[in-house]
């Protein structure tokens, strides 16, 4: 199932989303590597206005939310702002070239060195103990995977460790910009990226 509005998606109906948040930066927004030259960017106070995570999740479910190192608090702001509890991080992509090798910095530095790495941080209802039931004890929480060649592509294999992970639940990519087998999708621009399976 394909959504483009955030209310046709009915309550409580995914136990396991993830969202690609579209985060606001500052800055030049005409360079390459700039957010807002991709899509559009919303504050946080503006996207807790726009999706109620909690309305579209059941009480055991979670909520996975992608973070760059500058935005880190803004997750975590979004996800409490939601009502949810942050429950750490599921993964931390180092990204790659083609070769393997862990790419050079990247992006407008914030504070120190430029980031290299996104993070996939956890809500939840649940303030202690298994939102969901874990199929995969043994999961390595980094990942070793290239860049896509469209802006803040994800991994296909992110999904893939999500799904082990949590086995056959019912799953959401929000801010989605490409079909994928076994999960459904919320975006404007669905269909953007090339299918995967």
């Amino acid at each position: 199932m394909i959504y483009t509005s955030f209310v046709d998606i009915p309550d409580n109906s995914y136990d396991l989303l993830m969202g690609d948040n579209p985060w606001l930066y500052t800055g030049s927004k005409t360079r390459f590597q700039a957010a807002g030259k991709h899509y559009k960017c919303m504050s946080v106070a503006d996207q807790l206005a726009a999706f109620d995570y909690r309305r579209i999740m059941p009480k055991r479910s979670i909520a996975l939310v992608w973070a760059t190192g500058p935005k880190m608090h803004h997750a975590i702001q979004f996800i409490e702002g939601s009502g949810l509890h942050y429950r750490g991080i599921a993964l931390v992509w180092v990204k790659t070239a083609a070769d393997g090798h862990i790419i050079n910095g990247q992006g407008g530095p914030p504070t120190t060195v430029k980031s290299t790495t996104e993070f996939l941080l956890v809500g939840s209802h649940k303030k202690t103990g298994r939102p969901l039931p874990i199929h995969d004890h043994g999961m390595a929480q980094v990942l070793l995977a290239p860049r896509g060649k469209e802006h803040s592509e994800k991994p296909a294999e992110a999904f893939y460790r999500m799904e082990r992970l949590f086995g056959d639940v019912r799953r959401l990519e929000l801010f989605a910009r490409a079909e994928r087998g076994g999960w459904d999708a919320f975006g404007n621009e669905v269909g953007k990226l090339e299918a995967r399976p």
